[in-house]
């Protein structure tokens, strides 16, 4: 090969080789201009969850924020997480650091550090105490270059509420060591349903009636079966209903007793 076609021969090759790191770098820049992924764990989804948002039997002041994790993964460089806030004010912490929240349009902004595949613990205090109220929290990942993910956001949608009414259980069994009329009435399943936000039962209501038979009463919370005796022979319908703390009473559950002759 001659001089000159040598030459030309590395000249073509040096502009393959310049067209082949300006597509690669074209390629880059798109995937960087998409941003990185962020991830809820191993799932991008949206998830959707609950909290309470008024305890009347806490000291003022005192209320349950709600605690959730994300783990950043798969998203190439990261500095940070964005995150938007919508449906109303709130407080949010990102390892027990309070994120500040700056309002734009109707919405709140916020950013805070992260690293990739590293759990970090959150929470999310509602400035409300009215129920029935949906926040959004959309979360974004930020690269090292500052450039904020636009596809593949994961979003928080917490359901506001007020209160749960608790729930009752009740089993009516004969008491086989002594008299037909006596039984035992236990209420050991019964529950509050706010019971991871302080919820507890503060009384039980039973209502025992018969022909020409009506005994209403209210105990205290008890684990022990409470035991009774019915009057007379004949047929009985025991009914409960509990309270919880925040005074709401649960629909009654009912049970029909018969006591032979």
């Amino acid at each position: 090969m001659s001089t000159t076609h040598s030459h030309i021969a590395k000249l073509m090759l040096l502009a393959a080789l310049g067209l082949a790191a300006c597509s690669n770098t074209f390629d880059f820049m798109e995937k960087e201009l998409d941003g990185p992924i962020l991830y809820f764990g191993k799932d991008t989804t949206n998830r959707a969850a609950s909290t309470k948002v008024f305890f009347k039997n806490l000291p003022e002041g005192q209320r349950f924020p709600f605690k959730f994790h994300i783990t950043p993964d798969q998203v190439g460089s990261l500095a940070e997480i964005t995150v938007t806030v919508e449906g109303g004010g709130g407080t949010l912490k990102a390892a027990d650091n309070l994120v500040v929240l700056q309002a734009e349009g109707n919405h709140l902004k916020g950013a805070f550090p992260a690293q990739k595949n590293t759990r970090l613990e959150l929470s999310f205090l509602p400035d409300t105490e009215k129920g029935e109220v949906i926040y959004k929290l959309i979360f974004a990942a930020r690269s090292r270059h500052g450039i904020v993910s636009k596809i593949n956001v994961s979003t928080l949608t917490i359901k506001t509420y007020q209160n749960l009414p608790p729930v009752a259980k009740l089993t009516v069994t004969p008491d086989a060591s002594s008299s037909k009329f006596n039984y035992n009435f236990d209420v050991t399943g019964s529950f509050d349903q706010d019971k991871g936000y302080g919820g507890i039962l503060k009384r039980y209501k039973y209502t025992v009636t018969g022909t020409s038979y009506l005994h209403v009463f209210l105990l205290e919370p008890s684990q022990k079966p409470y035991p009774y005796s019915f009057p007379n022979t004949g047929t009985f319908s025991v009914s409960l209903s509990v309270q919880d703390n925040n005074g709401e009473w649960s629909p009654p559950v009912e049970q029909k007793i018969t006591i032979p002759q």
